[in-house]
């Protein structure tokens, strides 16, 4: 993990890596320099100097080299996560010092789709051995990028979508299925009796389009991720709407577009600049930060994103512990719609898809702003090889209007005021057609 200070657009475009994609990429090499010393893309990545910093590359790739390693390990597993198991000794953590010893293990959650098994094993890095295995039929881990590809040519030759969508005058060849997941309609949909997803249809014009706004409707399509089987229900057939819903600058101006503006984006606000001459009033040590009289650390995992940890406010000359841990536990989104289509989606992203995995490398001046400090993160793809996504978590202050006022007029007139900062730690996850 790193985190690079950038100061202008140009700066932050050449720093964005890829973004973790159904293709990820995996980190060739670790060995980096700094951007003003080489011209190489890759930045050195810090080494762990708490129980709750964020794991590395190299941890990742020692789990991964410690399952492979074991003959119980089969080609066929796939990896799903593996995660930091932070450590329960709430006092081993507030008490920590530099020249402790650092507890790393990490529960990584596995899925075999030829015994149909969810596996949770936990994974001693410092001892370098297994300390726990569980094979579980009761549960499903979250949807995997290679499984999405894999379906996507299931999908593509089935002979019962393809005649649902002759029924419909539609080109296989302009229809992009979007993941979603299959809900639960009744005990076929059990976690124990196959893993499945429900995919959506729709019809894309190009690239460029929002295939959102053309939906096939009518379709219920599941796939059984284990094998790659799909089944097909036809309930009816409506016609796919003819209107974009394209919101890009120049789409936004075609006469076919809803909402449609002729003149594009509006052009009556002036360039607003945040400057701090300065530098931001926070200091960031590893992967503390301190603001003020506040102090915490920034976590990251593949499954929630981005966590807080140890929020301390300074008071009365000791550190008050506000809240020890925080983080997304779920995004659940039930649809309740009776429609064939649709009674079936409750979505569940943290679960699902991973906040972790769907986060955005953040881009200045679109989703900050200011003088910002960037965090990098690292996950893992199901071969359990490190994907580094760059400048995915940034820091910043910004100014929040008038915190009080007061104007004293009985005896000399005089007036106080102070102004409102705030500390703002961002990242931002896509899942599907939200963020």
């Amino acid at each position: 993990m790193s985190f690079t200070a950038i100061e202008h657009d140009l700066a932050a475009r050449e720093h964005l890596g890829p973004r973790l994609s159904t293709h990820p990429t995996k980190i060739a090499e670790e060995i980096a320099v700094e951007k003003n010393v080489s011209t190489k893309t890759e930045i050195q990545f810090l080494p762990v100097r708490h129980p709750l910093d964020p794991l590395t590359s190299n941890e990742i790739k020692l789990a991964t080299k410690i399952l492979r390693d074991l003959s119980y390990f089969q080609n066929q597993m796939r990896i799903v996560t593996i995660v930091l198991l932070e450590p329960k000794d709430k006092i081993y953590v507030y008490n920590f010092q530099p020249n402790d010893e650092i507890v790393r293990q990490v529960i990584v959650v596995i899925r075999d789709p030829i015994r149909h098994l969810t596996l949770e094993m936990i994974i001693d890095l410092n001892n370098k051995n297994i300390r726990h295995v569980q094979e579980r039929t009761d549960v499903q881990p979250s949807l995997i990028s290679d499984e999405m590809i894999a379906s996507d040519e299931a999908l593509r030759s089935d002979k019962n979508l393809l005649a649902a969508l002759e029924k419909r005058n539609l080109d296989i060849n302009n229809i992009v299925f979007c993941p979603f997941g299959a809900g639960y309609r009744d005990p076929s949909d059990a976690p124990g009796k196959r893993r499945i997803f429900r995919p959506l249809a729709a019809v894309s014009g190009g690239k460029e389009d929002n295939h959102y706004a053309h939906p096939v409707e009518g379709i219920v399509i599941t796939v059984n991720l284990d094998d790659m089987t799909v089944e097909v229900e036809d309930h009816y057939v409506v016609s796919v709407p003819t209107h974009t819903a394209n919101y890009s600058s120049e789409g936004i101006t075609s006469s076919n577009n809803i909402p449609w503006f002729p003149n594009g984006i509006r052009k009556d606000l002036k360039p607003l600049l945040v400057i701090q001459p300065d530098g931001p009033s926070f200091r960031v040590d590893g992967y503390q930060v301190m603001w003020q009289k506040w102090r915490f650390r920034v976590g990251f995992n593949v499954r929630e994103g981005l966590v807080l940890h140890t929020i301390e406010y300074f008071d009365q000359e000791h550190w008050r512990s506000i809240i020890y841990r925080a983080a997304m536990s779920e995004m659940y989104v039930p649809y309740g719609d009776p429609n064939p289509s649709h009674s079936y989606k409750n979505v569940s992203d943290v679960g699902e898809a991973g906040l972790g995995l769907s986060m955005n490398s953040l881009v200045l001046g679109c989703d900050c702003l200011g003088d910002i400090y960037y965090f990098d993160a690292i996950v893992n793809n199901s071969q359990g090889e490190p994907i580094l996504l760059k400048n995915a978590i940034c820091m910043h202050e910004e100014d929040g209007g008038l915190l009080w006022k007061h104007t004293e007029g009985c005896t000399v007139r005089r007036t106080e005021v102070r102004r409102s900062r705030r500390l703002v730690i961002s990242c931002i996850a896509t899942v599907g057609n939200y963020e």
